[in-house]
């Protein structure tokens, strides 16, 4: 089974709470596009890194939030393959979401940015965000 890399599981933190995590729940799938521009600004990456999410890294990976729990899987995986794991909107201001959740029994704080159908999930220790759209109902 493929193991999904840390950048993509801090993706999947997608949240909870009375703070409109409502607004963040359903299906989305990662957005290639959106997030290689970024990618290619970030000062923090390694030329290896870099190489590695050029090729064809991103637009794969699907999120699926509810109010409390989320999960996050590839194509090639069942989605009952994987566990429901609790996510938490600490605050939110206007489109920007602070949202948390359990990674390797350590609090995850992420900055989630809802644009329209799409969200950004900001990962400053790469210095750029990985951007998600929804995905509608008939995928």
């Amino acid at each position: 089974m493929r193991s999904i890399p840390l950048i993509l599981l801090l993706a999947a933190a997608w949240p909870s709470s009375a703070a409109g995590a409502f607004e963040l729940c359903g299906r989305w799938r990662s957005d290639a596009a959106r997030t290689l521009p970024e990618m290619e600004k970030s000062v923090r990456l390694t030329e290896k890194q870099r190489l590695l999410f050029r090729n064809d890294f991103f637009g794969k990976l699907v999120v699926e939030t509810r109010e409390k729990y989320s999960r996050a899987y590839f194509p090639d995986q069942s989605p009952e393959s994987v566990a429901w794991e609790p996510w938490q909107v600490v605050s939110r201001k206007g489109p920007v979401f602070q949202v948390s959740r359990l990674v390797a029994g350590e609090l995850v704080l992420r900055e989630v940015r809802l644009d329209g159908n799409c969200y950004r999930v900001l990962i400053p220790e790469l210095g750029f965000g990985e951007w998600f759209c929804r995905v509608p109902d008939a995928e």
